[in-house]
């Protein structure tokens, strides 16, 4: 901008005033850019309740929808959801900017508020408590990295210990890498939508002012009842190590009304099984801590599989403490079956082959054996177990194989040419090579 496009003679306030009136001001003060501002937050709020806030691997990623607070034994928020939260304060704030004649109120400006501290509050809190939501996490990129190990690519890159040049443990960075673009949109509809805020002077502001701090003290109590759960859990892991089994026990009691969501942990879990075991008690978390031991090297691998087996048939289909069983038992399974290749071990545990990770590794196990009918109907398993376009492309890889072994020359020709064309990523380049006539396969 030149000074004839603009007087020079004019007052400095008036050059800034037309300054700030001008539309590509976007976070300028002129009721142009006020409206612009609410509505792209708006816009960004509707895509925060529509897209994912956590992305996994095998599965679709969780919404708003999905995912509910997090704060221990705080009696009912564990059944709101953030998606219910997002979408009544975002009502709250168009009712209220529209009856105020498009323009920004105390209101709007105090849910702009809200939505800067939910992203933050939902991160803190499930690292902290989230037990169910952290352990799908967990369990998700324990199945993909099963599978990634087994691409026949370069897979020695190590796990990240930084996040924007931050470092964190693991735990946490496992929930700030699984975050995806609907947690980053209501941060920034937040952004968009906060303002000033001044004193309540009205009935109705009043009543805000002490929803929103009722709001902070319920997160901070349910932080406060999370970390009195952990140390319970840590003083009974101590109480195992010293071999006081009753002990053990009440403090495990004592965390899980603290938080019950720490029964989705499989620390908490373990600690059960081994105080069972010290006070003489026989029941499947017994049978699991034994199985998982540190210690047990004189347990082989075919009596920890009917170690995870057994305790797996004693307890409650879907409860958390079947879940952490599974879990484990899905990465023990995977690994002896690369490791030994036992197939009394496959044997034992064909009702896990729902998992994508164990359904991959023993078909791989028996396309390489020779057992080829097999081969194709366990790795059939991955193609209804999972979305994931890479690990779908894999499995066609090897389902193409076992038909070429059993001389079926078309079905080996439309799954490898469906292997190429699930992989997006181009990551396979196994199949690519075997389409292309360029590898002639035998055992990989």
């Amino acid at each position: 901008m030149t000074v004839t496009e603009i007087d020079a003679s004019l007052p400095r306030a008036a050059w800034m005033d037309l300054a700030s009136s001008r539309p590509a001001a976007l976070f300028s003060r002129s009721l142009l850019a006020v409206r612009v501002r609410f509505w792209l937050g708006m816009v960004a709020v509707l895509g925060a309740i529509t897209l994912p806030w956590l992305g996994l691997n095998l599965s679709p990623g969780l919404r708003s929808w999905n995912l509910a607070f997090s704060l221990g034994a705080v009696p009912l928020v564990g059944h709101i959801s953030y998606g219910l939260v997002v979408s009544i304060l975002a009502i709250c704030a168009i009712v209220s900017f529209t009856e105020a004649g498009w323009r920004t109120t105390r209101v709007t400006r105090c849910v702009g508020w809200v939505f800067v501290a939910l992203p933050v509050i939902f991160v803190v809190t499930t690292r902290i408590s989230g037990g169910s939501t952290m352990f799908r996490l967990a369990d998700d990129v324990n199945q993909a990295g099963i599978l990634n190990s087994q691409f026949l690519t370069d897979n020695s890159v190590p796990a990240p210990t930084q996040f924007l040049g931050i470092g964190f443990d693991g735990r946490t960075l496992t929930i700030l890498y699984a975050l995806r673009l609907g947690w980053y949109l209501l941060l920034a509809s937040g952004v968009l939508l906060a303002g000033r805020v001044g004193r309540p002077s009205t009935r109705g502001q009043w009543f805000g002012a002490a929803a929103a701090l009722a709001g902070v003290v319920v997160v901070v109590v349910g932080l406060l009842f999370s970390t009195v759960a952990q140390s319970d859990l840590d003083r009974a892991a101590q109480s195992v190590a010293d071999g006081n089994g009753v002990a053990a026990q009440d403090l495990l009691a004592s965390a899980a009304r603290w938080n019950p969501a720490v029964a989705w942990g499989s620390g908490y879990q373990r600690t059960v099984g081994q105080s069972e075991a010290l006070r003489g008690e026989s029941s499947p978390l017994a049978d699991y801590a034994q199985a998982v031991r540190s210690e047990g090297k004189d347990v082989t691998l075919l009596e920890q599989a009917r170690l995870f087996t057994s305790a797996l048939r004693g307890l409650p289909p879907g409860s958390p403490a079947a879940s952490v069983v599974r879990a484990d038992l899905v990465s023990f399974v995977a690994q002896a079956t690369v490791t030994a290749k036992n197939p009394t071990i496959l044997t034992l545990v064909r009702q896990q082959l729902g998992s994508p990770a164990v359904s991959f590794t023993t078909g791989r196990f028996y396309y390489e054996a020779g057992a080829d009918s097999l081969a194709i109907t366990t790795l059939e398993e991955v193609l209804r177990s999972t979305g994931n376009s890479e690990f779908r492309s894999l499995a066609l890889t090897y389902i193409a194989l076992s038909w070429q072994q059993m001389g079926n020359e078309s079905e080996f020709r439309r799954n490898i040419t469906a292997a190429v064309a699930a992989d997006s990523l181009n990551e396979n380049v196994y199949a690519r090579e075997i389409a292309a006539g360029l590898y002639v396969p035998g055992s990989p």
